[in-house]
C-alpha cells in the first residue's frame, strides 16, 4: 500500500454495505505517482467512489441516459487500475446496456410502425373518400339512367301510338283513295 491507514474515516467507509456483499482489497498503486500527504484522502476517495458507483448501477433503469452507463463504467476503468474488483459490476453495466439499447431499437421501430399506420390510415381515409364520392356518381348515374329509362319508355309508347294512329290513318287514306276511285269511276 503506498500510504498507512491512520484515518478514523476507513472504519466508517469499509462498514459499507457494498464493501460487506462485494469485498474488495485495492492495491491503490497508481496513488504513489501522489504526494504522500494526498494518498490516503486520494485511496478514501477511491473507496467512496466505489460505493458510489455499485449504488449508481443499482439504481440505473431503462429510461437513464446512456451518459450515465457510460460515466458508470469509465468510473469503474479507474477504480480497476487502482486494484478494485469490478468484473461483476461492468459485466452488470454491459448487459444493462445491451438490454437498453435493444429497448431503444424497439422503441424506434414502434415509432416507425406508427407513423406507418398513421399514413396508411390518411391514405385508407382518403380512399373511402374516394370510394363515397364514386358511390355517389354512381347512385346519380343511376337515377340519370332511370329517368333516361323512363323517358325511352314513355317515348316507345307515344311512338308505338303514333304508328297505330299511323296505320289507322293510312287504312281510312287507301279507303278514301278506294272510295275515291270507286266513284270516279262509276258510270
Amino acid at each position: 500500500m503506498p500510504f498507512v491507514k491512520g484515518s478514523p474515516v476507513w472504519r466508517m467507509v469499509e462498514s459499507l454495505e457494498v464493501f460487506r456483499i462485494m469485498p474488495q482489497k485495492p492495491h491503490f498503486q497508481p496513488l504513489f505517482k501522489c504526494k504522500e500527504l494526498e494518498r490516503e484522502g486520494f485511496a478514501i476517495g477511491q473507496m467512496v467512489k466505489f460505493a458510489e458507483v455499485v449504488e449508481r448501477t443499482s439504481k440505473l433503469r431503462g429510461y437513464s441516459p446512456f451518459d450515465v452507463f457510460y460515466s458508470c463504467l469509465e468510473a469503474l476503468a479507474d477504480l480497476k487500475m487502482h486494484g478494485f474488483d469490478v468484473e461483476v459490476v461492468v459485466c452488470r453495466i454491459n448487459d444493462l446496456l445491451l438490454n437498453k439499447e435493444r429497448l431503444a431499437q424497439l422503441q424506434n421501430q414502434a415509432k416507425e410502425v406508427d407513423i406507418q399506420i398513421a399514413e396508411l390510415t390518411h391514405e385508407r381515409s382518403n380512399l373511402e373518400e374516394d370510394i363515397e364520392a364514386i358511390d355517389k356518381k354512381i347512385r346519380e348515374l343511376e337515377a340519370k339512367r332511370a329517368l333516361a329509362m323512363s323517358m325511352k319508355e314513355r317515348k316507345d309508347s307515344e311512338i308505338f301510338d303514333l304508328q297505330t294512329r299511323a296505320s289507322a290513318i293510312s287504312a281510312h287514306i287507301s279507303k278514301a283513295c278506294h272510295d275515291f276511285a270507286s266513284l270516279s269511276g262509276a258510270p
